[in-house]
């Protein structure tokens, strides 16, 4: 592939889920290096049909305005990544961590990822799936919790 562009300054390291090793994040398609986000669409449907238990639960209790008026989109991109459920009236993100989670390199990918949102002006939430699984409701008041504290106290959750 012949198209490549410059990539942006404070662009995050390659995860090693996309096969990465560096600072430099560019997408790898058929080996060759683009930036261009276009190329995650097809990853967001294939999360969406493939989607974790937990990520269900938690999908049926969000969708449709029904967890406090929100909008919130499941799978969604936000510059070179794909997120789990994101409400842009809040910029919150919202992240479920499974097992993989626990393992070092996923650790520090995940730590890697979050601050180059956290940097862009979004709050990342991660809950562990088994809360979810668990109790939906815990998951549910721990995103109530967070929502008025990202503006200061600002409305119950709504603006």
């Amino acid at each position: 592939m012949e198209f490549q562009e410059k990539m942006p300054p404070n662009s995050p390291s390659d995860s090693p889920i996309n096969g990465g090793e560096g600072i430099d994040l560019a997408l790898r398609v058929s080996g060759d290096r683009i930036w261009g986000y276009s190329v995650l669409k097809d990853q967001r449907r294939l999360l969406r049909k493939e989607e974790t238990v937990a990520e269900k639960i938690l999908w049926i209790s969000l969708r449709n305005r029904q967890f406090q008026g929100l909008k919130f989109r499941r799978q969604h991109g936000i510059g070179p990544f794909v997120v789990d459920f994101y409400c842009n009236q809040w910029k919150l993100i919202i992240e479920l961590d499974g097992e993989i989670h626990n393992e070092p390199e996923i650790q520090r990918y995940d730590c890697e990822r979050q601050t180059y949102l956290e940097d862009a002006g979004y709050l990342v939430l991660r809950i562990q799936n088994e809360v979810v699984i668990t109790n939906l409701d815990e998951a549910l008041r721990r995103i109530s919790e967070i929502l008025p504290s990202i503006y200061g106290g600002v409305g119950g959750g709504v603006r």
